[in-house]
């Protein structure tokens, strides 16, 4: 309420606060959040497993629910597909369960916690990333998936939808579209190569650098130092 400048990560998080606390939207600016360049490699596998990488909290926020409602789908049409789902919270003993008792043990793997050497193994691995998430102010984690050139099927209740231009989104709830989507990602090579090289392209117009600007320009706006956008205050 008091600040001259806010600054969230997200058009989406802008939204939430003008909607959630009133706060005037003339003074939020959104800034993105960026990844780090790291050495890309590839795992060349020779099983005819297609795998896919939830990478995040098991928590209420990222969408356990419809995680596994899409799980169960997709392994309903395709026999070869395995989910590694990397993270822990409070919900993954419930997905856990939940997975058992639809009999998709087998198609499972739950990773736990992974430090960031097994995290880059994943995701050298994985043939598609899913982000199922119900409210994700920004998502840094498909960001590192398309940086890995890996195909991203996320939620369009996300901040990184609007700086990952080709990738697969849906309504979180909306698990048959996310279940096709990733069912297109995995089967089709056409689809896959355009999504992972426009994707590619979207990464390089991400930098911590284009963020800083941007952080740095609301700084000197409101000491006065520069001039105001047109149509603010």
């Amino acid at each position: 309420m008091n600040a001259d400048r806010v600054l969230p990560v997200s058009e989406y998080t802008k939204h939430s606060i003008t909607q959630y606390y009133g706060i005037d939207a003339a003074k939020i600016f959104p800034v993105y959040n960026a990844i780090e360049t790291t050495n890309v490699f590839r795992e060349e596998r020779t099983d005819n497993e297609k795998h896919v990488l939830f990478l995040g909290r098991i928590t209420r926020q990222k969408g356990p629910k419809f995680l596994f409602e899409t799980m169960t789908k997709l392994c309903r049409k395709m026999s070869n597909v395995k989910f590694y789902i990397a993270g822990t919270g409070d919900q993954s003993e419930v997905l856990r369960y939940e997975v058992e008792q639809a009999g998709i043990s087998q198609q499972a793997v739950f990773t736990g916690f992974v430090k960031k050497d097994k995290v880059q193994q994943l995701l050298a691995s994985a043939d598609a990333y899913f982000m199922p998430s119900v409210s994700e102010p920004f998502g840094l984690s498909a960001l590192e998936a398309a940086q890995f050139n890996v195909p991203c099927v996320i939620s369009k209740q996300s901040g990184v939808s609007e700086v990952l231009h080709n990738v697969l989104k849906a309504d979180c709830w909306d698990t048959d579209k996310l279940a096709n989507y990733l069912y297109a990602a995995l089967n089709y090579d056409g689809l896959r190569e355009t999504m992972t090289r426009l994707s590619a392209n979207d990464v390089k117009n991400i930098s911590w650098d284009n963020s800083a600007r941007e952080a740095l320009k609301s700084y000197k706006r409101v000491l006065n130092l520069e001039e105001e956008e047109p149509g603010t205050k």
